[in-house]
């Protein structure tokens, strides 16, 4: 049996522990509001875009995949979360593991709740995530769960039906953004 090492280097627990020193408690703060606003102004130009969410797990290089115009990291995985929501037009979601069901769940309780609204999402993979779907219609036949609050997501392998489905939201929903202008004295850089 060979022994696997850990993809995400450990770091410092943080939940769980209650309160901790009121230096620390600030500095966390601290760091959570740089990194939101570097979030923002990394993401605040590109425009409309679809995040991709998937394993992080299946190559062992671990460096970011050539098909991603843009990236951020972030030490939070919460702040993760909401910059990817905040910016997206749309979700597709790969085969993944606990991080993605995370963030798919996110989602669609976002959705349940209506804190966001006609905002696709598809899950890309349909042998993947045949016991995923089974379990929901589960949770919709104990009516623990409303039918239309999967009126938005889209089971498929199919790449074309994936963007039509998409697409057919994205062009009802939304308007084409206009250019935001960048202001010198907010040290907005121009476009690389």
């Amino acid at each position: 049996m060979s022994e696997s090492r850990p993809v995400i280097k450990s770091k410092r627990p943080l939940y769980l522990k209650g309160p901790l020193s009121r230096s620390f408690e600030l500095a966390f703060a601290w760091k959570v509001f740089r990194q939101t606003l570097a979030g923002n102004r990394a993401l605040y130009f590109i425009g409309p875009c679809i995040t991709v969410f998937g394993s992080a797990r299946f190559k062992e290089d671990q460096k970011p995949n050539k098909y991603m115009q843009r990236w951020i990291t972030f030490d939070y995985f919460f702040l993760r979360k909401v910059m990817l929501l905040k910016y997206s037009y749309a979700f597709i979601v790969m085969p993944g593991g606990f991080g993605t069901l995370d963030e798919l769940f996110n989602t669609l309780t976002l959705i349940q709740t209506k804190s966001i609204t006609q905002f696709p999402v598809v899950l890309f993979g349909k042998s993947y995530y045949k016991p995923l779907i089974e379990m929901i219609r589960k949770m919709e036949s104990e009516k623990t769960i409303f039918a239309q609050d999967l009126d938005l997501l889209l089971i498929t392998d199919d790449v074309e039906e994936a963007m039509n489905h998409i697409n057919s939201y994205i062009s009802v929903n939304y308007e084409i953004m206009k250019k935001r202008k960048r202001f010198w004295w907010l040290f907005e850089k121009k476009p690389f």
